[in-house]
């Protein structure tokens, strides 16, 4: 319909977090879909033109992230070498006015080392990170998994507490998010062995400085390309600290990277390989489910790139690790200096294989006493309402019930202190009643102290031997139908739903159907309706 409607132009939008390596996917998905629309017979001209542009762009994007790599300078420094310039720092105080000349570097190696740290430490003064050691992690649902696979207890979810004494015990209300830095699980011995293959001669201990020589390249520009490279520049960050925590070593290869290391490889059959993963999607996508095509795997996969790739170059394509949200799951007026977490280890199958989510594993891995670093972001659209004597309805699937029990814990709160509770009720939906056996276990011991929860319902999806059963389909059962549509409709009731995307839209249409579409737009209008999901929702 372009013709028809006098379009002139074809230009592709998209809204992404860039730091996260979105702006690649979207590229990606593009690509391809311009792709197939071009290859159409009936394909209108413009769409050809654009597909012509983005072949242009793609050759220009492999000069642009080569210039980005040879555009990096690191210096290397041992640990020995640091610990004696902070040394020497801490009792001479001196500052050098910036890095010599090359032909003096190695003479003033001593002062240039002591400017490096104290350009870290001023750029590394400010920060909202906190860092909390876990106090207690109980295994609170250990379940078969759905495939047949080796990991081990498969499905796994955890209730997690972190001490928060140790970083100033920082202020937090039940349905906040906390978003948690992961750690890249493996050891010190398998990160020396994948560095052993790299140009040059590292070691973990070893610290970088990293500086990028090019002025023309804006950082929002290095932000899309190089998200790693981002996170170290102008400060010294250790190698073990740079590949555990910032870069993400078991994300999958690019397209775009296998590109760029087809040129490095030295067996043909690889350099091969290399270049079609880099260009044909379909042959990229196959290669992942067969081998993962994980950076961590990449020498073993390709061996005949060992020496040939730098750091550099693994700071301009890796994607860095980002952190990852999850619900506060307590009440710290209720359980003091703590901050309480559930964690569901997500997997998810890439054709016969299962995987694991980075941080879920990192989190449900975790042992007493470990340290993990994070971040509260405050979430005023779920917090419980203002009045606690407002009538309220929970209705949660699986780990979603976790700001949930922070709410119960802030009316156990209301409770102690003799304030006047609305009733409370609750929908909980799991998939089969092994999975949700502690969640219904203190869902059922909150139902048993007065006023806290009036009537909990429960229903699960993947029963054996029994029907589906989902929480919209609760609501719109006889006895929680006649039970909560005149709670529905009271002027004063909050709804707060928590789950995927998906199940909160069923759910906001079921509480339609048993009161009036009006209720419940009023309801949203007025800030009574707090929706906290995960995934989206996309409108055709």
């Amino acid at each position: 319909h372009l013709s028809t409607v006098g379009a002139i132009e074809v230009i592709p939008r998209g809204e992404c977090d860039a730091i996260k390596g979105e702006a690649m996917a979207f590229h990606q998905f593009l690509k391809s879909l311009v792709g197939q629309l071009a290859s159409h017979p009936l394909a209108n001209s413009l769409v050809l033109k654009l597909h012509d542009q983005l072949k242009k762009r793609e050759s220009n994007n492999c000069q642009r992230r080569c210039d980005i790599v040879q555009s990096v300078k690191i210096e290397l420094f041992s640990k020995e070498e640091i610990k004696h310039a902070a040394g020497d720092l801490l009792t001479s105080r001196r500052r050098s006015s910036g890095f010599e000349d090359e032909n003096s570097r190695s003479l003033n190696r001593l002062d240039m080392i002591k400017q490096v740290i104290e350009n870290s430490i001023t750029r590394d003064v400010i920060s909202e990170d906190y860092l909390g050691a876990i106090t207690t992690k109980d295994d609170v649902i250990i379940s078969k998994a759905d495939h047949n696979v080796s990991y081990e207890n498969g499905r796994r979810t955890c209730l997690i507490k972190i001490d928060l004494n140790g970083c100033g015990s920082p202020p937090y209300e039940p349905g906040d998010h906390v978003r948690v830095f992961p750690r890249n699980i493996m050891s010190k011995g398998t990160l020396q062995n994948f560095l052993d293959h790299l140009k040059g001669d590292l070691f973990v201990d070893d610290q970088i400085y990293a500086s990028f020589a090019d002025d023309k390249t804006a950082m929002s520009t290095l932000n899309v390309h190089a998200p790693l490279l981002v996170t170290v520049l102008d400060t010294l960050v250790c190698l073990e600290e740079l590949f555990i925590e910032r870069a993400a070593v078991f994300n999958t290869i690019s397209m775009e990277a296998c590109q760029d290391l087809s040129f490095l490889a030295q067996e043909e059959h690889e350099r091969k390989a290399l270049m079609e993963f880099g260009w044909n999607e379909e042959k990229y996508d196959k290669a992942k489910i067969e081998c993962g095509m994980k950076w961590i795997q990449i020498f073993d996969l390709f061996p005949s790139l060992s020496k040939m790739v730098s750091l550099e170059f693994l700071l301009c394509n890796m994607k860095s690790n980002h952190a990852r949200s999850y619900s506060v799951s307590s009440c710290k007026a209720f359980v003091g200096s703590e901050l309480h977490l559930i964690v569901g280890r997500f997997l998810y199958s890439q054709g016969d294989k299962i995987d694991v989510g980075v941080c879920s594993n990192y989190l449900t891995s975790s042992n007493q006493g470990d340290e993990i670093k994070f971040r509260i972001e405050s979430v005023p659209s779920f917090h419980y309402p203002g009045n606690s004597s407002s009538p309220v309805i929970f209705i949660c699937t699986g780990t979603g019930y976790a700001p949930i029990r922070g709410l119960l814990q802030k009316r156990q709160y209301f409770h102690s202190r003799g304030e006047i509770l609305g009733p409370a009720y609750l929908i909980f939906g799991s998939r089969r009643v092994d999975e949700g056996v502690f969640f219904q276990s203190e869902i059922e011991g909150f139902e048993r102290k007065d006023g806290i929860l009036a009537k909990a319902f429960f229903c699960y999806s993947r029963e054996p031997g029994k029907e589906k059963e989902y929480t919209s389909d609760v609501l719109k059962s006889g006895k929680c139908k006649d039970l909560l549509r005149p709670i529905a409709e009271k002027p004063e009731t909050h709804v707060f739903i928590c789950g995927s995307a998906n199940m909160a839209e069923d759910c906001k249409q079921a509480m339609r159907d048993i009161s009036s579409p009006s209720c419940i737009d009023k309801m949203e209008k007025e800030n009574r309706l707090h929706c906290d999901v995960f995934g989206a929702i996309l409108s055709s």
